[in-house]
């Protein structure tokens, strides 16, 4: 038997799609700006560089900073969620 209500449970379920989504746009970023200096899309080639080095940037640094504002924002919140 779980010790977590269900508030608690929907919200870290809720935080971990937030993460996942943000890693996977930041992949797509990635991919897209690669394609993009590849000639594979029709855009400027500057376009692709900005969108591959911020997706890279975005892939390893933003989750964490999210996941720190998800913590700072715990730390307002009571021991136990009542029911």
């Amino acid at each position: 038997m779980s010790t977590y209500t269900d508030a608690e449970r929907e919200r870290a379920q809720r935080r971990f799609f937030w993460l996942q989504a943000m890693r996977l746009g930041a992949l797509a970023a990635v991919l897209a700006g690669i394609a993009i200096t590849q000639d594979v899309l029709g855009a400027p080639y500057w376009l692709g560089l900005v969108l591959a080095l911020g997706g890279v940037f975005a892939f390893f640094f933003a989750p964490p900073l999210l996941a720190r504002r998800f913590k700072a924002d715990d730390a307002k919140l009571p021991d136990r969620l009542e029911p």
